[in-house]
């Protein structure tokens, strides 16, 4: 796995103030790491402002991408349960997620002591399952297995090893893409619709160099990324034969956002954060082994959990061009984002609240956590090329597609108006839905009018 991740010393940015731009190479770029949680967004992350006061709304609302989300979660074949909670939406699932070490061990007391609803992680199939032990038939539930599907039909042509430099475009309409290969290989690729999801900063990178969008003041702002830091970790005794009973579920929480749900401001603090939490122990196979279970009959767990919060849209976070250049000499991103005291804030809650869960919970040896991440380091970066209707203040418009040039999309999460708290990648597939409809019935009209 780790030569999959690019050598920034090899293809390297600048840091105007300190992030973590974590890259991977090969087909299907981050997804190669991704963990499979998935989770929607609800009403009250699209019209944010609208419930606090703060930023701009999204031009799309929750039940827009309802049938996209649905579309999603039946090819990834979501695990998980109804839990019927307004801040976070119930998904289609392919069964129901059985209860975990971890549920167990927190759910009660957090629901008795706290008033935290705790619910197992949403995770796709492909967590279920090592990579060595997954079946081929397994791939088609991750988004990768897409590519795979698409190979298949013999419509789709997949160049490895290229790199798109710049998009091509005469007047207000997109003609293509350039390439190189190898390290000087020049070609063009012609299209009438280019689809950009090359990871947010990557396709920011392109609408940087595209001359009809340069005089657009929102492109490249408004960078977010998760901040974390915030959680606490302890240990609980637990028996082996618990643990041997559940080894083949995940040991995965969710808890989803409970603050600022009916409120507009927490302790400081406007929008909220999730926590993550897992049971893990170092060397479960030599802890269960029988040579063991003469000595004891319990095994010392690791509880963990962590929160993930919203980083609010600002302006003067944000990527430009830099003055130097890569190896197929395109301009490196110069990069500049920092938290606020919100974030803070919110962090400062957050391993509060995971510290008195941990406790009522009857966890020992609680140690809290606080330090906040470098912004990048959740991997979960959005914004820079926001979607809006309004021209002067977002690149593109409710349907993904920017507003000067006409057959461009951007779908991944440079269109992103806000971050909320909730892993990206299942919004992702959802908003890409949603903008692939709107090309198709745009080309069957276009085909009945000829």
């Amino acid at each position: 796995m780790a030569e999959r991740f690019v050598n920034d010393f090899e293809q390297p940015y600048e840091q105007i103030e300190p992030f973590a731009w974590l890259r991977m190479q090969g087909v299907g770029g981050r997804l190669l790491g991704w963990e499979g949680q998935s989770y929607r967004f609800s009403e009250l992350d699209f019209m944010a402002r609208a419930h606090d006061g703060y930023g701009t709304n999204w031009p799309i609302n929750y039940k827009r991408l309802v049938p996209y989300y649905e579309e999603a979660e039946r090819y990834l074949r979501i695990v998980g349960t109804t839990d019927n909670i307004p801040q976070l939406p119930d998904s289609i699932y392919s069964k129901a997620a059985a209860q975990s070490l971890a549920e167990g061990l927190i759910r009660e007391p957090a629901a008795k002591h706290l008033g935290i609803k705790v619910i197992p992680a949403r995770l796709s199939q492909r967590s279920f399952a090592k990579r060595e032990q997954r079946e081929s038939d397994e791939r088609g539930y991750t988004p990768l297995g897409a590519i795979e599907q698409g190979l298949r039909t013999g419509r789709l042509t997949l160049r490895t090893g290229a790199i798109v430099t710049e998009l091509i475009v005469e007047g207000n309409q997109v003609r293509g893409v350039q390439i190189v290969e190898g390290e000087s290989s020049i070609s063009e690729a012609y299209a009438n619709v280019v689809f950009l999801c090359a990871s947010t900063l990557e396709s920011t990178r392109l609408l940087l160099r595209c001359a009809c969008l340069k005089s657009n003041k929102t492109l490249g702002r408004y960078l977010m990324d998760h901040v974390m830091g915030g959680g606490a970790f302890g240990y609980v005794d637990m028996p082996k034969a618990a643990l041997a009973a559940s080894k083949r579920e995940p040991q995965r929480i969710y808890i989803p956002r409970f603050r600022n749900i009916d409120h507009r401001i927490t302790n400081g603090f406007i929008r909220g954060y999730g926590i993550q939490g897992k049971v893990i122990t170092d060397s479960p196979e030599e802890c269960l082994a029988e040579k063991s279970s003469r000595v004891t009959k319990t095994i010392r767990l690791r509880v963990v959990l962590s929160a993930f919060g919203e980083c609010l849209a600002r302006y003067e976070n944000s990527v430009a061009l830099s003055a130097t250049t890569d190896r197929w000499g395109r301009p490196n991103l110069a990069i500049g984002a920092r938290w606020c005291k919100n974030e803070e804030r919110l962090m400062q809650d957050a391993a509060t609240q995971c510290t008195r869960l941990l406790e009522v919970c009857g966890v020992k040896d609680i140690q809290t956590t606080s330090m906040l991440s470098t912004p990048g380091l959740a991997i979960h970066e959005v914004g820079t090329a926001r979607m809006g209707e309004n021209p002067e203040e977002s690149v593109v418009d409710p349907n993904c597609e920017a507003h000067a040039v006409r057959g461009l999309f951007v779908t991944d999460g440079a269109c992103w108006v806000s971050s909320g708290c909730q892993n990206p990648t299942l919004t992702m597939l959802a908003i890409t839905g949603m903008a692939c409809e709107v090309v198709t019935r745009r080309f069957n009209l276009e085909k009945r009018r000829t």
